[in-house]
């Protein structure tokens, strides 16, 4: 009986979330998702065999699941965000122009807004390709 081989553990920077995000679309176009607005089981361990090949590294259900979750939630908290703003978003630079007793407003009723106080929406597109209809 062959021996699994070992992999270094499986850590997330721009370059692999990005990877993620095209993985991730490209499963929900080919098999969507299911009803709780997670990818299928199935569509994981697709996600998982390719990032074994690709990284050389120990991917697993748990690390892929806990970024989806993050990333959608990353996602809908700026499309909340963007909503409360109103002419506050600047959509060239992908940022938020408001006034520090507005981000105070703001904050209050949406603290996890606070990670787009001075950076926009990492991968915008992307994400906005893959979370819009979910």
């Amino acid at each position: 009986m062959p021996v699994d081989k070992e992999y270094p553990r499986f850590f997330f920077d721009q370059f692999k979330v990005l990877w993620f995000i095209q993985q991730a679309q490209y499963e929900v176009d080919t098999y969507g998702i299911d009803g709780r607005g997670m990818l299928k089981l199935r569509s994981f361990g697709n996600i998982m065999e390719k990032g074994i090949q690709e990284f050389q590294q120990d991917v697993t259900y748990r690390n892929l699941r806990t970024r989806w979750v993050y990333l959608k939630d990353m996602y809908k908290t700026w499309e909340t965000l963007k909503q409360l703003a109103g002419e506050g978003y600047d959509e060239v630079t992908n940022t938020f122009n408001l006034t520090e007793p507005r981000w105070a407003e703001i904050l209050e009723v949406l603290p996890k807004a606070m990670r787009f106080k001075f950076n926009g929406l990492p991968n915008r597109e992307q994400m906005t390709l893959l979370f819009a209809q979910i």
